[in-house]
């Protein structure tokens, strides 16, 4: 028997989205008790992959019904402790705690084989040679190796050297790989999610149609792990996946891709396919804004699409050319002609913006609610960039000394710091300290909600987030009144 894992992460306060990202993940502030629950998508689709081959395999993930410790969840899985292999998903807030779980279950007694997976693990290898808990571990997409990696261990008790690129096998306490690279998966070849199962009948649905995305913006997480070919399933694989979906009853499903709409004629073909299938369900998707033609974007409302997430990003030129993000994407006028075509015909849009960018200044983080304003998003979130092993952000903060390289050699203050948008850690800008960066963000937050005619704020709400707008501005603006109370305000804690 085989389970893939998704433990309890033991952080007060604090909810991990192990998905987001592009699978790296990150954390945020919230109560995981309450919190909603979102599938990861590479752990549903090894437990697919082995359960069409026909072996007995098992989820185990902690957002079903949250835990309150390992001991706890174990008590909830006990087939752990029984199974052969066992999986467990690694996400970047919470590489400390899935070493911790895996050294619960050695200390416990487990007998099984212990697998560590996940994106994360290509630019964080090195937490693995130093603990050296688990048996193997794997940088490969799981979907593409999966099935030959446990055919080939399934049967012996001592580790071996599987012989599969971007596997990881310990043998005498040191790890062998025969070809580091990472091999990505054939999504043409991907079965179906396992949505029948009961586990997931109170979770939002997530699939894919496509992953990378060649435009390749600097800061993404999605091109960092699935680079920037784009791989992706055919129209009529898209609608019979669908078709699959709806017959279970699933209302809705969000599309997980960095890029839906990277090519047009593409989703055109989806589009005509669903309206010609008579398809109801609803569908959401990420996509890059500016490149999608007006054709497509009203096939797509026609085809159910009932919201798009676009990166808005910065409103600084500068910034944009800096992230390599190519600036007629970023054109704002061109943006709000789409934003309405899509609201015209029932599609809402929700917009990101990233504030704390290298050599951003506090007048285009200030001006950034009054573009979400002028482009009328209908939702606007407003987030400080992810720093993760590998992009190019992170060698230049260990380089200027922005963050204590000592905090980033510690395992626990490492996952505590990189990945988590509970707390602002860091600032990539010289000139904004990380107190500065929260009050700016949450002025981007209560403003935008102050302008919002979609956010109905009751009377206390308004006037909090009035005062607290007034005063952060003039903290930004530097009224040295104020600086004493900067940690006050900021929230930052």
């Amino acid at each position: 028997m085989f389970v893939f894992c998704n433990p309890p992460y033991i952080k007060k306060n604090i909810v991990a989205l192990k998905d987001h990202g592009g699978g790296i993940g990150y954390s945020k502030s919230g109560n995981r008790y309450l919190a909603r629950k979102t599938p990861i998508l590479d752990l549903l689709y090894g437990y697919q992959i082995l359960n069409k081959l026909g072996f007995e395999t098992n989820i185990a993930d902690d957002q079903h019904i949250p835990s309150d410790n390992f001991s706890d969840f174990l008590l909830k899985y006990p087939q752990i402790m029984s199974a052969k292999i066992v999986f467990v998903r690694f996400s970047q807030p919470t590489i400390n705690n899935d070493f911790k779980f895996a050294h619960f279950l050695k200390k416990n007694k487990c007998s099984a084989k212990l697998v560590a997976f996940g994106p994360v693990i290509e630019n964080n290898k090195k937490w693995f040679y130093e603990d050296n808990i688990f048996d193997y571990f794997i940088t490969s997409e799981l979907e593409a190796v999966v099935d030959e990696f446990v055919k080939k261990i399934k049967d012996i008790n001592k580790n071996i050297d599987v012989g599969i690129s971007g596997v990881f096998s310990k043998i005498d306490k040191d790890y062998i790989c025969i070809n580091t690279v990472s091999v990505k998966a054939d999504l043409q070849s991907l079965p179906y999610l396992p949505y029948h199962l009961p586990i997931f009948k109170n979770y939002v649905k997530f699939a894919i149609s496509s992953r990378g995305c060649p435009i390749g913006c600097t800061y993404c997480p999605y091109i960092l792990v699935q680079n920037k070919k784009f791989r992706f399933k055919t129209a009529n694989q898209v609608i019979d996946e669908l078709l699959y979906y709806q017959k279970l009853g699933i209302k809705k499903i969000i599309f997980r891709d960095p890029n839906f709409g990277y090519n047009n004629q593409r989703v055109r073909d989806i589009c005509e396919l669903y309206i010609k299938n008579k398809l109801k369900i609803e569908w959401e998707c990420e996509t890059v804004l500016n490149t999608l033609k007006d054709e497509t974007i009203l096939l797509m409302c026609k085809a159910n699409c009932k919201l798009v997430r676009v990166g808005i990003e910065t409103v600084s030129p500068e910034l944009l050319k800096l992230a390599k993000r190519p600036s007629k994407l970023a054109d704002i006028n061109i943006a709000k002609n789409k934003i309405n075509l899509f609201q015209k015909n029932n599609s809402k849009v929700y917009g990101f913006f990233v504030i704390g960018f290298e050599r951003d200044k506090l007048k285009y983080i200030k001006t950034a609610p009054k573009v979400a304003k002028f482009l009328n998003l209908d939702r606007a979130q407003f987030m400080t960039p992810n720093l993760y092993p590998g992009i190019e952000q992170y060698q230049k903060v260990i380089d200027n000394k922005i963050i204590d390289k000592d905090l980033l050699s510690n395992r626990e203050s490492f996952s505590d710091i990189i990945g988590n948008h509970a707390k602002i850690n860091f600032s990539l800008a010289k000139n904004i300290d990380t107190t500065t960066l929260h009050i700016g963000k949450k002025y981007c937050e209560r403003l935008w909600y102050l302008y919002n005619k979609n956010k109905k704020l009751s009377l206390n709400q308004f006037l909090k987030y009035l005062v607290f707008t007034r005063v952060a501005l003039l903290t930004l603006n530097n009224l040295k009144i104020l600086n004493r109370f900067r940690a006050l305000i900021s929230e930052n804690r």
